[in-house]
């Protein structure tokens, strides 16, 4: 998983500080001899040791020796030597370390002086700063010919161990990366209530662990969106493209790479779009065979720009994630439509038993959702109270319409009707798994808090709050909507209702809120149910 370099960078750095520490003076030469860096000297020293001159000598004296590429000892002029020891890769030759050694017999010889002249340095003032050098002896050069190359071997091993060690190291921390990503990420799959927050860890997630500069996700249709704006986009790093500019990124992935995973592009359009020499990976996110979206990541750094298989393959392991994740909350969310689409049908055909009733679980389900809300339930909370709102009455289909829609004052009987449809839309809804949670708001949404109401006469907080919640909408609406024995009551008559039943009819604490409320999606909802009046075609 790790990518090492190729070439292992200056792997004789470590033997040539070992000389200096030694007193030795090191060269770093080419392949062919040529010096790349002379010692670090200051001064006299460097002014002889440095000059133009020394520097022809040493490459006409190298030029040949390094030829064979084999270690190598060279006289520079009388009192100066070369150990030349050369650094591999591959059995090739790439550099060469050069051990320079000075004897105290330089000084007397006249190369030293014509080698002062030449280069414009006082002899004396040379022969002066160069005498601390000049302390070896040819027996110590002999020796030190033999050890230097075994020298640069063990320490190039140490370094090359060093780097394949820090190579396990970095591998072993990318994986333990790639692992919490990968395990992070199949533990939020199990959350598709807020799909936002998947795919916001696995955008930031991945930015994180792989070093591009910026990383997003697109998708075309978020079911959990607005239907008329559905686009859903998230990045991390610094800003991707337009939208409309990865609408092509994914056209040219897919049409190039149909079947592959993730693709890697660039070059070409990717030029124009995206900068030259840059590269974007594209991993399309599909549904049933159909393209959906993509996540995509540009703008590679690091050590090693240019995007490798490292790189795609934990993109394709996110990629696969969100594609899943994505079909997934797709089947649940249509699920959930289908679920809302036949609860409201059910309610829509109670309601309209009774033309005076049409949209009254509606108005009831926004009621007692938005006190739910006020009060700060949990959304999760709020949406199953909606529901229950849906379903309150559905006990009614037990009841005789004539009873329903009677004009008139109803009889002990017909009222004794009336009463029971509680408990028989809780029998109804008791055989269907997913409406457990909210049988005590079907069964209870009568009862009162002083214990007067039906159909079991609790009271207090004995009664659930779902009920309590459903009891203060119901009414409200019954009292805000024309029925088929009176008209509907003004605003002002029916908040102080409300206010005059809290602690009696309402537990108080929810009347407060309730009072609070805006009504103005509810008296639009009951514009959109009023009854149609009924025209005397002869009355003009």
């Amino acid at each position: 998983m790790h990518r090492l370099e190729s070439i292992e960078t200056d792997a004789h750095a470590p033997f040539r500080e070992r000389l200096a520490g030694l007193g030795i003076l090191t060269w770093r030469l080419d392949a062919m001899g040529k010096v790349l860096y002379p010692p670090k000297l200051a001064g006299a020293q460097a002014a002889w040791v440095c000059s133009g001159e020394m520097i022809e000598r040493i490459e006409a004296a190298t030029g040949e020796i390094t030829k064979p590429g084999v270690p190598a000892r060279i006289a520079i002029l009388p009192g100066c030597e070369f150990v030349l020891t050369p650094l591999k890769h591959r059995r090739r030759v790439v550099e060469w370390t050069a051990a320079m050694f000075l004897m105290p017999g330089l000084f007397a010889s006249e190369d030293f002086d014509r080698s002062c002249e030449r280069g414009r340095i006082d002899p004396a003032a040379a022969r002066r700063s160069l005498r601390p050098l000049a302390t070896f002896s040819p027996p110590e050069i002999e020796r030190l010919t033999d050890l230097l190359p075994k020298m640069a071997d063990d320490l190039a091993a140490v370094l090359h161990d060093e780097a394949t060690l820090g190579g396990f190291s970095d591998t072993l921390t990318e994986a333990y990366e790639h692992i919490e990503l990968t395990h992070g990420l199949a533990g939020a799959v199990r959350d598709v209530s807020h799909p936002e927050n998947f795919f916001e860890e696995a955008v930031r997630n991945l930015a994180k662990t792989l070093p591009f500069g910026w990383v997003a996700i697109h998708l075309l249709d978020a079911p959990w969106l607005d239907e008329h704006n559905p686009r859903f986009s998230l990045n991390a790093g610094s800003t991707p493209p337009e939208a409309t500019v990865i609408d092509t990124l994914l056209d040219l992935a897919t049409h190039q790479h149909p079947d592959e995973n993730s693709a890697i592009l660039s070059g070409g359009s990717i030029d124009t779009l995206i900068g030259p020499d840059e590269q974007v990976v594209v991993y399309p996110i599909r549904r049933d065979g159909e393209v959906k979206g993509a996540l995509v990541a540009g703008s590679k750094g690091g050590h090693d720009p240019q995007v490798s298989t490292y790189d795609t393959r934990l993109i394709d392991a996110v990629g696969a994630f969100a594609s899943s994740y994505y079909a997934i909350v797709c089947l649940v969310r249509e699920q959930q439509a289908t679920f809302m689409g036949s609860m409201r049908a059910i309610s829509a055909a109670l309601d309209a038993k009774d033309r005076y009733t049409r949209g009254h679980s509606e108005r009831v389900a926004h009621l007692a959702a938005s006190l739910a809300a006020k009060i700060g339930l949990p959304e999760a909370q709020v949406e199953r109270i909606h529901i229950a709102g849906l379903m309150h009455d559905v006990g009614k289909i037990g009841v005789p319409e004539a009873v329903l829609c009677k004009p008139g004052r109803l009889t002990d009987e017909e009222f004794d009707a009336i009463k029971r449809h509680p408990k028989i839309g809780h029998d109804i809804l008791a055989g269907i798994p997913q409406l457990g949670d909210i049988l005590p708001g079907v069964l209870w949404h009568h009862e009162r808090w002083d214990g007067r109401g039906y159909p079991d006469r609790i009271a207090g907080e004995d009664i659930p709050l779902m009920a309590r919640l459903l009891a203060i909408a119901d009414t409200f609406d019954a009292m805000s909507s024309d029925r088929s024995y009176r008209p509907k009551m003004p605003r002002e008559q029916v908040l102080g209702e409300i206010q005059k039943c809290s602690g009696s009819q309402f537990d108080p604490e929810l009347t407060g809120p309730f009072l609070e409320l805006d009504f103005t999606v509810f008296d639009r909802m009951v514009a959109d149910y009023a009854p149609q009046q009924v025209v005397d075609r002869n009355a003009a």
